[in-house]
């Protein structure tokens, strides 16, 4: 067994926990508002704030039951290695606010995704609107081993979308690289 536990990713993914942590008791203070507000008077805001603070305590809930520990019990597996190849530290530089790289893995700290690149068939770009207007950008990985795909949000995507190219070229080169080592 390894000690993933004092890794700078895991204990990046950690920290997310905490934010994770904020939803839940945001999400529970929006529904008991919205929950109180009917006892006034039964609006469309009532039932928006209680939708909103339920789906941010469920959404909070979702990533410190299930994506932490799918994390933890995915880098338990990892070699000494690969434990070695993420480092001691976070990679210098942070692609788009989001993504880390290093030699064999593509680090998405905030999505608690750590993704192996020669696990990777396809990286797409797809665009989220709200109101016809663009609001965001997520990635969606697709695994060669038939896992189920990855969705992972761009915190800068205005810059992303301008370099999108370059990211999918430097994601195929480490890819090739990785796969080169095996």
């Amino acid at each position: 067994m390894n000690d993933y536990k004092q890794n700078w990713f895991y204990k990046m993914c950690k920290k997310q926990c905490l934010k994770d942590i904020g939803f839940i008791i945001a999400g529970a203070a929006l529904f008991l508002a919205g929950i109180l507000l009917f006892l006034a008077v039964i609006s469309a805001l009532n039932i928006a704030l209680s939708l909103v603070g339920l789906g941010l305590v469920l959404k909070g809930i979702y990533a410190l039951c299930f994506k932490l520990p799918k994390l933890g019990r995915y880098m338990e597996m990892l070699s000494d290695a690969e434990l070695a190849d993420l480092g001691d530290a976070p990679p210098q530089e942070m692609h788009y606010g989001t993504f880390y790289c290093t030699g064999q893995f593509l680090c998405a700290p905030y999505s608690y995704a750590l993704i192996r690149f020669v696990d990777i068939e396809d990286v797409a770009a797809n665009v989220v609107t709200s109101n016809g207007r663009q609001s965001g950008m997520f990635i969606n990985i697709t695994f060669s081993d038939g896992s189920p795909s990855v969705d992972i949000n761009i915190k800068n995507w205005g810059t992303f979308q301008k370099e999108a190219s370059q990211f999918f070229a430097m994601i195929a080169a480490k890819r090739e690289a990785a796969l080169q080592m095996l």
